[in-house]
């Protein structure tokens, strides 16, 4: 059931060379149910899984972009998708890392850091040190905030 699953950042994935490479995890393969928003989803056997290290913005509009990416990530890899669980929450859910395999290919894309990345969801700066690869998500926030995509566009240095 479990297995290490190592993320190795391809160059799509890292844009500059001060990106750190996310580290390995024990992970469970599961088949997705449904996503529920932008940083949450239902797995197969009804578990609800969040994303560690994220926070989303309160905007309607980019709450729908975002759970739409995350839809179209997860798609792109058959539904499938490699859970590392850290913790549970208050309404028991998950909380972890969630990778999808890139398909012919060995790698993963963790989707905690392709929606910081994205500008779609914010690092949470107090729980994305909880997370094994939450150094990335700083990454991609200074690199989501740098392009003004998603949350950032209307953000002043």
């Amino acid at each position: 059931m479990g297995a290490v699953c190592t993320v190795a950042w391809s160059r799509s994935q890292a844009d500059t060379p001060q990106e750190k490479q996310a580290i390995s995890a024990p992970t469970t393969h599961h088949q997705i149910y449904r996503v529920i928003d932008g940083s949450t989803i239902e797995l197969e056997n009804g578990e609800e899984v969040t994303l560690c290290g994220v926070d989303a913005s309160e905007d309607k509009k980019l709450k729908r972009e975002a759970t739409q990416n995350l839809q179209k990530l997860i798609d792109a890899a058959g539904g499938k998708v490699i859970v590392a669980e850290h913790d549970r929450d208050q309404h028991d859910r998950i909380v972890g890392e969630v990778f999808v395999p890139i398909p012919n290919s060995q790698e993963e894309k963790l989707l905690n850091y392709e929606q910081v990345r994205a500008g779609l969801l914010d690092e949470d700066k107090q729980t994305s040190n909880q997370c094994l690869n939450g150094a990335v998500l700083a990454d991609a926030r200074s690199l989501a905030q740098a392009e003004r995509k998603g949350i950032w566009q209307q953000w002043k240095n």
